[in-house]
């Protein structure tokens, strides 16, 4: 097919995707809306802004140790949960390989890197859990495991804490019956891409063209997202 014939079939399909409904709401939900969710549109009146002080992971494998990571750049504290302390350190050792490499290419100072990697917290004890206003599982895809963490973890949290899972393979749904049953509990959410909205909340610049949509890294009921807010 000759080059001048093959742009011109290209074009009429790019203009035809651009126009469906699913192209005009990328634009408006990634581009747009994010414009005014930084300066907090989406927050329902009467609910002022939340500000968390402590944050739980739960699995310090390749999905936690980034989510701490992101977590501790962004100022919040976060303790990093393992089945050893062992293993919890080797997910620290991520953040730490990150810090070293922007202290050697002059992008942070030794000070800032110590005082990020100071906010992560490792540990195998589920009682460091206690007093945390968020906590992300991010262990592996296996129903009995994510049940059983589950009620570990809520075992020691406050009724307005919120419990989130980074699954990206199994029903949300599903997971949320498997709950400790309590006559007060925290909200149960998805957190999947909660890193992409630590990590955007962490950028100085927040250029428009380097975000992500925060908000799509929370997906839960009207109650629990009043609270995230």
């Amino acid at each position: 097919m000759p080059i001048d014939a093959g742009l011109r079939i290209e074009t009429r399909y790019f203009i035809n995707t651009q126009q469906r409904p699913e192209a005009k709401a990328m634009i408006r939900s990634l581009f747009l809306s994010m414009q005014e969710l930084s300066k907090g549109a989406n927050r329902p009146a009467g609910h002022p802004k939340t500000e968390f002080k402590k944050i739980a992971v739960i699995g310090a494998g390749l999905m936690g140790a980034g989510i701490a990571y992101v977590q501790a750049k962004a100022g919040i504290p976060t303790v990093l949960v393992d089945v050893s302390k062992e293993n919890a350190e080797k997910g620290k050792d991520y953040s730490r390989r990150l810090v070293d490499k922007d202290v050697s290419r002059g992008k942070s100072t030794k000070e800032k890197g110590d005082a990020l990697l100071d906010l992560i917290t490792t540990t195998d004890n589920y009682d460091d859990v206690k007093g945390a206003d968020l906590v992300i599982e991010a262990v592996f895809e296996n129903e009995e495991l994510k049940a059983k963490i589950t009620q570990m973890a809520e075992a020691v949290l406050d009724e307005t804490a919120v419990f989130g899972s980074n699954t990206s393979t199994l029903p949300i749904t599903g997971l949320a019956k498997r709950r400790s049953v309590r006559k007060t509990s925290s909200a149960f959410t998805s957190s999947r891409r909660w890193n992409v909205w630590a990590s955007w909340r962490s950028s100085p610049a927040r250029k428009p063209a380097k975000q992500r949509s925060p908000r799509r890294s929370i997906m839960c009921s009207p109650s629990a997202r009043r609270r995230l807010l």
